[in-house]
């Protein structure tokens, strides 16, 4: 049985993480010992991992613990290493991983290690530093750190391949780095077709009312909801009578509160916070609606598809791999006046709504295909 090892932040509630989950439920468990490496405690699905996936916790220290526990010599140690990260040093990864990690997890000598969380540069060093014969680093995002390209290529040149989770992705990572291109591939995270059908059938004691719009997704800038007060309010003026609901948490909830007090939309855009199962929501919406400022692919817009649903969504590179505008999804200019008038559309068009819902009820996602992928160049 070969051992495999996938590092990860913590199993909050996010694409990435659902990913992960889901990816692991399809890994042949005869012939693969799987393992997770996770940087922090506590996540929300860390309560829907698997038996057979084995856990262990990185022994990480953080400035502000060293503070709190009055370690005042590690503290300083810190210091030093940020100073050397700053001035660029080649050598820089070196003193970060060597002052963030105490003890090395053993699952870390595993055949194959896969870093499976792109935004984190502590996860991107444990990999990269590991004895692993195959090293894999996944891409689940547009690549956005502040640290200099150098810095990146170094620690990128210790990987054997390097996954995306769209085409999208691998074009912006591409372009950032030419040089990995040859090691640079496209394999989609699994979609589980029948699961999420089979939980949109969940009964909710909630009622949407008419005609209802949804978004689902983490409250942050680049997903874009703080546009939807201004969209709302453009429809009312319209006589379109709305309601959006709003699935999802995260650090922009007070501003979208303050932006529904601005354009007086407190009975039509509805925040309902966390859901565990967003799906039933999603099927019983008339219109989902996707406002994202950037993606790396756009999972929500996938499961909206997997749930026949009239799809409204922004004209950028990770929806335009995922909708043929007027087939099965409408795609629009991100800004209030733009999208209203794509939602209006749909609500004046019934015809067109019939076209796209019969379009998508023949959508299937090919798990077998990206599996096969999965098998030869990250696990075997």
């Amino acid at each position: 049985m070969k051992k495999v090892t996938f590092i990860l932040d913590k199993l909050v509630m996010g694409g990435t993480e659902q990913a992960f989950l889901r990816l692991v439920k399809y890994i042949d468990r005869e012939k693969f010992d799987i393992n997770l490496i996770l940087l922090r405690q506590g996540g929300e699905l860390e309560q829907f991992l698997p038996d057979y996936v084995k856990v262990e916790y990185a022994k990480t220290r953080l400035l502000k613990d060293s503070l709190k526990h009055f370690r005042i010599l590690e503290f300083f140690w810190g210091i030093y290493c940020r100073i050397r990260i700053r001035n660029a040093k080649n050598d820089f990864e070196d003193s970060l991983y060597n002052y963030k990690v105490r003890t090395l997890p053993e699952s870390l000598n595993a055949e194959s290690i896969i870093c499976f969380f792109s935004s984190g540069f502590l996860c991107k060093m444990m990999t990269a530093y590991s004895k692993s014969n195959r090293k894999i680093f996944w891409v689940h995002s547009i690549i956005k750190e502040t640290y200099r390209d150098n810095q990146y290529l170094n620690i990128m040149n210790h990987f054997d391949y390097i996954c995306c989770a769209s085409l999208a992705m691998k074009e912006d990572f591409c372009r950032r780095f030419p040089m990995l291109a040859d090691k640079t591939m496209v394999i989609y995270n699994i979609i589980d077709e029948n699961n999420i059908r089979q939980k949109a059938e969940e009964v909710i004691s909630e009622k949407l009312e008419s005609v209802s719009l949804m978004t689902v997704g983490r409250l942050s800038e680049e997903k874009g909801q703080l546009i939807i007060p201004a969209v709302t309010r453009k429809l009312l003026d319209r006589d379109y009578i709305v309601y959006w609901y709003l699935i999802g948490g995260g650090s922009l909830e007070e501003r979208i509160r303050t932006e529904i007090k601005k354009y007086h939309v407190e009975d039509h855009v509805h925040l309902m916070g966390v859901k565990n199962n967003p799906y039933p929501y999603i099927k019983k919406c008339d219109i989902y609606v996707q406002p994202s400022i950037q993606e790396g692919f756009g999972l929500t817009v996938q499961e909206a598809k997997i749930l026949a649903k009239p799809i409204v969504a922004t004209d950028i590179s990770a929806f335009r791999e995922q909708i043929t505008d007027g087939e099965n999804g409408i795609l629009t200019e991100r800004d209030s006046e733009s999208m209203a008038k794509a939602i209006a559309k749909l609500i004046d068009n019934k015809k067109l709504i019939e076209k796209l819902t019969d379009n998508l009820s023949s959508y299937h996602f090919d798990i077998e295909n990206e599996m096969e992928k999965i098998y030869d160049y990250v696990l075997l």
